[in-house]
C-alpha cells in the first residue's frame, strides 16, 4: 500500500512528464506551421510577379498591336523575355508547392495523436 506522499510524488512526476510532453508536441506543431507559413509567403510573392510579368506582357502586347501594327508579336525579343521569366516563375511556383506538400507529408498528425493518446494514459487517475 503507497503513502499519501507516494501518491503525492508520483502525481507530480505524471503531471511533469504530461507537461513535456505537452511542450514537446506544441513546438513541433508550432515548428510544422511555421515552415508551411514560410513557404506559403514565398508562393505569394512569386504569384505576384507572375501577375506583375502578365500585366506587362499585356500591356506590350497592346502596344505592339495597336500601336505598332506589328502582327507577329511572339517573335519579339521583350515578349519571348516576358514569356520566359514567367515560366521561370512557374517553375519555382511549382517548386515550392511541392516542399508545402512534402512539409504536410512530414508532419504525420497520427504521431502526434499517438503521444497524445500515451500521455493521457500516463494521466494520473482519481481513486476518491
Amino acid at each position: 500500500m503507497s503513502t499519501l506522499w507516494d501518491t503525492i510524488k508520483k502525481g507530480i512526476k505524471d503531471g511533469a512528464k504530461i507537461a513535456k510532453d505537452g511542450a514537446h508536441i506544441a513546438a513541433e506543431k508550432a515548428e510544422i506551421l511555421s515552415k508551411k507559413s514560410k513557404v506559403m509567403i514565398e508562393i505569394s510573392n512569386i504569384k505576384r510577379k507572375i501577375e506583375k510579368n502578365f500585366t506587362e506582357l499585356g500591356g506590350k502586347v497592346y502596344h505592339l498591336i495597336q500601336e505598332e501594327k506589328v502582327e507577329n508579336v511572339a517573335e519579339k525579343d521583350e515578349i519571348k523575355k516576358l514569356l520566359d521569366t514567367i515560366s521561370a516563375f512557374e517553375g519555382e511556383m511549382k517548386k515550392k508547392e511541392k516542399e508545402l506538400e512534402q512539409i504536410g507529408i512530414a508532419y504525420q498528425p497520427e504521431e502526434v495523436e499517438k503521444s497524445e493518446e500515451i500521455a493521457a494514459q500516463d494521466e494520473p487517475k482519481d481513486d476518491i
